[in-house]
Formats: C-alpha cells, sequence, structure tokens
C-alpha cells in the first residue's frame, strides 16, 4: 500500500467513526445510514466516544502526508478530533444547553429529505429516540450543576421560556412535514406526541437549572485563544483581532453615516440616522409576493453581473429547493440554507424560508438572497456536493451545517463557510448590485459583523463584561439596546460563532490580495478546496497565492 493511500484509509475509518458517534451530522452530510439514530449522551457513551476519538487523534497524527490534498485533509481532522477530545474530556456537555437542541435540528434536516416509506421509517425511529436522549441530557446537566459548572442565566432563560418550547411544537409541525410526503401513521403520530412531551419537559428542567446557573459564562482567555488558533486555524493573537475589528467598525460606521446622508437623514445626528435605520428594518415584503421567485430572481442577477465582471467562473445547474416551513421551524430568520448533502450526490439542498410575506425584511432579500443562496452558502455547498461526493475529503466538511457545528462549539469550518457567504455580498456590492437604501442596509451588516468580532472575542477573554458588551453592540450598530442584549445572549450560547462572519471575509480577502491571476480563478481554487483556513501555513493558502 503507498503512503498516499495509507493515509486515506486511516481518514476513511476517522469517517465512519465519526459518523458513527454523530449520526445527526450523517444526515445533513447526506449518509442516511445513521438517520434512525441519535447520540449517546449516557455517561458511558460518552466514555466510549472519549476514548474512540483519542485513538484517532493518534492514528490520524501519524498519517502519512505525501500530497497536498494528504496535508488539507490531516489538518482537518486535527482540529475537529482536537475539539472534540478537549470538549469530551473537560466534559464541557454538561454546561452547555446547545446538546439538547440537536435531535430537533436533525428531524428538521432529515424531514425535508423523506421520500420513501424506509426513509419515514428512520424518522420516525430518531423520534422515538428523542425522550431517551432528553433524559441522558437531563442527568449530565444536573450532574454539572452538582459539581458547580453551572449555565448561563440568560442562557438557560432563554431555552426554558423559547427554545425548547420551540422544539416541542416544532416536533408536531416536522410529523405534519413527513405525513404530507409519506402519509401518517400511527407510529409516526405516537414518537412526535412523545417527542414533543419530552421536550417540554425538557424546558422545565432547564428552568429548574437557573438556580443553579451564573449571571454571565464565558470560555476564559486561554480557551478562547485555543479555539481561535487551534479549532479555527487562525493567526493573531485574540487583541490583534480585536484591534483590526476596531478599525473595519470605524470605517463602516462612518460609511453608514454617508450612506444614510445620501438618503436625506441628517447624518451629523445618530439618532437621525438610527430613526433612519429603524425605518428601513420596519418595512416589510407585499402580501401575496411570490417569496421562492423573489429570492431566485435577486439571486440570479447577482450571479448573472458577478459573471459578467469576471468576479466568478459559469455555474452548472445548482438544484437549489426552496422550502416554506411552519412557524417556528425557521426561527429567528427570514431565511435559512440547508446546504447540499456533501456525500449524496443527487441530493439536494434547500434554502428555507418563513412562510409569512411579513416576516420577510424587504430592504434584506437581496443580501439574503446572495448570503443564504446563490452565490453564497447554498452555491459553496453545491460546488463541494459536485467535487467531493466520493468522500475522500469529508473530513474537511466536518461541521458545514451550522445547527451541527454550535451542537459542541466546534467553529472549524465556519470562518470558511460564513466567511464565503459574506465575501459574496461583499463581491456584489462592488459591481452594483445594491440600490441606495440596499447599501445603506449592507453597510450596517458590516457594522454588525465588525461589532460581533470585537464583543464575540473581547466577552471571551475576559476584557468585556456583559453589560459592556450590550452597551458597544447598541452603540455600534445603531441599533436598539434590546437587540443588543439579545445579539450578546447568543455570544455566550455560541461562543465564538459570531465572529466568523467578519474573520473568515478578511482571511479571504487577504488570501485574495496575494493572488496574481483572475478573481474568477481564485475564487474556484478556493471553492475547490473546501472550508480549509485560506492560510498558508495551514496548508490551505498556498492554493489561492501561486
Amino acid at each position: 500500500m503507498s503512503p498516499a493511500s495509507g493515509a486515506e484509509a486511516i481518514f476513511s475509518r476517522a469517517l465512519a467513526c465519526w459518523l458513527r458517534h454523530n449520526p445527526h451530522e450523517a444526515t445533513t452530510l447526506g449518509v442516511r445510514a445513521h438517520d434512525g439514530a441519535l447520540p449517546d449522551a449516557s455517561p458511558e457513551g460518552r466514555l466510549r466516544e472519549r476514548e474512540e476519538m483519542s485513538a484517532l487523534r493518534r492514528e490520524v497524527a501519524a498519517a502519512p502526508v505525501v500530497t497536498g490534498d494528504d496535508a488539507l485533509d490531516r489538518d482537518a481532522w486535527d482540529r475537529a478530533l482536537d475539539h472534540t477530545e478537549r470538549v469530551l474530556e473537560r466534559r464541557g456537555d454538561a454546561e452547555s444547553l446547545e446538546p439538547s437542541l440537536l435531535p430537533y435540528a436533525a428531524l428538521a434536516h432529515q424531514a425535508l429529505r423523506v421520500v420513501t416509506p424506509e426513509h419515514a421509517a428512520a424518522f420516525v425511529s430518531r423520534m422515538r429516540a428523542v425522550p431517551d436522549y432528553l433524559a441522558a441530557r437531563t442527568a449530565e446537566l444536573s450532574d454539572g450543576a452538582a459539581r458547580g459548572r453551572g449555565l448561563d442565566r440568560d442562557v438557560c432563560d432563554t431555552f426554558a421560556e423559547i427554545v425548547l418550547p420551540g422544539a416541542a411544537a416544532g416536533m408536531l409541525r416536522l410529523a405534519q412535514i413527513v405525513a404530507a410526503r409519506t402519509g401518517e401513521s400511527d407510529e409516526l403520530v405516537r414518537a412526535a406526541r412523545l417527542a414533543s412531551d419530552a421536550y417540554a419537559a425538557h424546558a422545565g428542567v432547564a428552568s429548574g437549572l437557573r438556580e443553579h446557573a451564573r449571571p454571565c459564562v464565558v470560555l476564559g482567555e486561554e480557551e478562547a485563544s485555543w479555539r481561535l488558533s487551534v479549532t479555527m486555524g487562525l493567526a493573531g493573537s485574540p487583541s490583534g483581532l480585536v484591534a483590526e475589528a476596531r478599525e473595519a467598525l470605524r470605517e463602516a460606521r462612518a460609511d453608514v453615516l454617508h450612506r444614510a446622508k445620501a438618503l436625506g437623514a441628517r447624518a451629523a445626528r445618530v439618532e437621525d440616522v438610527a430613526d433612519l435605520v429603524a425605518g428601513l428594518f420596519a418595512r416589510k415584503v407585499d402580501a401575496g409576493v411570490d417569496l421562492p421567485a423573489l429570492y431566485r430572481s435577486h439571486a440570479a442577477s447577482a450571479l448573472e453581473r458577478l459573471v459578467d465582471a469576471g468576479a466568478l467562473s459559469p455555474v452548472v445547474e445548482t438544484n437549489l429547493g426552496f422550502e416554506a416551513l411552519p412557524e417556528g421551524i425557521a426561527e429567528g430568520s427570514q431565511a435559512v440554507n440547508w446546504p447540499a448533502p456533501l456525500l449524496d450526490p443527487d441530493g439536494r439542498g434547500h434554502v428555507a424560508y418563513a412562510p409569512s410575506p411579513s416576516a420577510h425584511v424587504a430592504v434584506a432579500c437581496k443580501s439574503l438572497a446572495i448570503h443564504e443562496a446563490i452565490p453564497g452558502h447554498y452555491l459553496q455547498s453545491r460546488v463541494w456536493q459536485l467535487a467531493h461526493g466520493h468522500g475522500r475529503h469529508a473530513g474537511r466538511f466536518i461541521g458545514v451545517a451550522d445547527d451541527v457545528a454550535i451542537v459542541r462549539g466546534y467553529m472549524g469550518t465556519m470562518v470558511a463557510v460564513e466567511g464565503w457567504a459574506v465575501r459574496a455580498e461583499q463581491l456584489a456590492r462592488r459591481v452594483g448590485v445594491f440600490d441606495d437604501e440596499e447599501e445603506l442596509f449592507f453597510a450596517v451588516c458590516e457594522t454588525i459583523r465588525a461589532a460581533r468580532a470585537v464583543v464575540d472575542i473581547e466577552l471571551h477573554v475576559g476584557e468585556m463584561t456583559r453589560d459592556e458588551a450590550v452597551r458597544y453592540t447598541a452603540w455600534a450598530t445603531l441599533l436598539p439596546e434590546a437587540w443588543a442584549r439579545r445579539q450578546v445572549v447568543r455570544y455566550r450560547r455560541m461562543p465564538l460563532q459570531a465572529c466568523t462572519y467578519w474573520l473568515g471575509a478578511r482571511e479571504i480577502e487577504r488570501a485574495a490580495s496575494g493572488h496574481e491571476g483572475s478573481m474568477a480563478a481564485f475564487h474556484d481554487a478556493l471553492l475547490a478546496r473546501g472550508p480549509v483556513p485560506p492560510r498558508p501555513d495551514r496548508g490551505a493558502g498556498a492554493h489561492v497565492s501561486s
């Protein structure tokens, strides 16, 4: 066996082990063999996973590296396994409520891909597993509280009052989707009711844990620095990253004031600009609008302009689906991307959108179509599906579905994933896709992304308090303090996820600045590698600078 094929065999074994312990990720990647299962959240299951991940990490570290692809694959596996083993060793799942949302996220992805009776049977099997999974989570969280590892109080409240009750209602709605596709059965109805009841009870557990909660739980300087450098593959100190983000924020705020003045606001008065922005955010899409047609039109127009400008290559058939989901499933967003399943070449990804036009901010639709659909997240995932559906480099794609990544706080791919979607918006702006109001909306979004990088990092390294984070976010974005408060809760729920938007776009822009060929060729090469850090010393940057 050649050294290269030896590495491939090791990575193949790593993938099989990973998907066995993470059946929810198997679903999002298009491997249907695990559709009926959930992870084992019992103490024995966590111990087995830790032991197997530790053994895998040693095996991967010894994998022979002959080609550039070997280096990229091993780096990706190193980062994923290092992070996972560290979380398991620290028993991090005992101090996070995010893993409790895992069954709901897995079943939501799965529901749109139920076609055959066999698919429906697997869906029912996974739903039946929800009560036992949540019972194990209750024991895990209670053990963490008993050992003094309290949860964040605001996060507890968010889960108890909003997230988990939403999942309880969502289980019944997901069953309706599957019933509409393959027919209703008694087993489906019973499983959905039991899963819904289990989530309602788990909301009570989250509420009860509040008495053990702390006012603000953050990673701490050592852990945050480790995740930024090792898991996410970023160069530079946290303070250096924050300094760059502050400068970007200064420029973005100046652009907001300039755009607002062009629309007639008194830019000298911040209050007038904030009122103008609030007015734009309040204006919704007209009733009766065909939402899929609207988003498709925006995406197609932006893509055509970018291809004509030489920023992107012509695109093959995208196979993009739009799916209107019942209220509460596409929670908190106008539209979200569920990526094309990497390992199922015929599998279709979706933009899942809120069905009511009143949920869609009119001025945001074009940016959102570009970010979530094409040429952003969905195009990115479709290119990967076509190029890597054979699975040889699947380790690079762990965590490309954000609700999978968030379960364990693994942001190893998020810099590339969110960075590309922001890059797509920035490219669209450069070729004149946005009108004046959309330009202002985009400028506000740039302040949000830069402010996220500042606050997310400073909060978790201990340089900013919770209240300081709220005030800074509201000041930076000109948005209401209530919105800023919800954002800061999000940063504590999902440490270092919010900073990936600005950091990722920054990394891509830096790589692009050293590229001597066409921008289309640069972007082709960038996407071809998959979601890897675009840095030469991580094995991924040479392809965009040579």
